[in-house]
């Protein structure tokens, strides 16, 4: 039998499990084990993995970000919604996002803001920073993982000094793709 796994060595893709009903590998979070005598090659593979990786989860998903218009991820030539992974492992939480461009819809705001909830907050508002580049200015703004905040938990600011200041209707956004972390309880 050959290998069924993906055995590469990236400790940022999830493990791929091979199903012997339907000679397909499915993604997973977790590992199934089965009796000692009916383990399958890709069991023995993922468990090694396991143990070798602390086995960290990885969710991906999609959302849009307000209030922009024209939202576009920087790998597509439509308009849609910006990728994100997230991963846990241990106590350590990390959030990626895909770079993405639009135009402000409302003049006056201090932030973009991802339409999602997410889980494993941390236990009080966190900061990291990321570049936005705002009508053709490249800077670096603060981006916000706010716990308590129930509209909106991740808060893009768009100006390093998190005002409203020149922000207008129509401006156009560039932010670059970028990653933050935190430790959850």
């Amino acid at each position: 039998m050959s290998n069924c796994c993906d055995d590469s060595s990236s400790i940022d893709q999830p493990l791929l499990r091979y199903n012997a009903n339907s000679s397909e590998c499915s993604t997973t979070s977790s590992v199934s084990y089965l009796d000692d005598t009916s383990e399958s090659c890709c069991e023995v593979e993922c468990r090694k993995l396991q143990k070798k990786y602390n086995h960290p989860d990885v969710c991906q998903f999609k959302s849009i970000i307000t209030p922009l218009s024209e939202l576009t991820p920087d790998n597509c030539k439509h308009p849609g919604p910006i990728a994100f992974r997230m991963r846990r492992k241990n106590k350590v939480v990390s959030l990626q996002w895909e770079p993405f461009s639009g135009k402000i819809t409302t003049s006056g705001i201090t932030h973009l803001s991802l339409v999602q909830t997410i889980c494993n907050m941390p236990p009080y508002s966190v900061f990291g920073v990321y570049n936005i580049e705002h009508n053709g200015n490249l800077r670096q703004a603060p981006i916000e993982i706010n716990p308590n905040n129930v509209k909106a938990q991740v808060l893009f600011y768009i100006n390093s000094d998190g005002t409203a200041t020149n922000v207008n209707a129509n401006d156009s956004v560039n932010v670059k793709g970028g990653m933050v972390s935190w430790i959850v309880n």
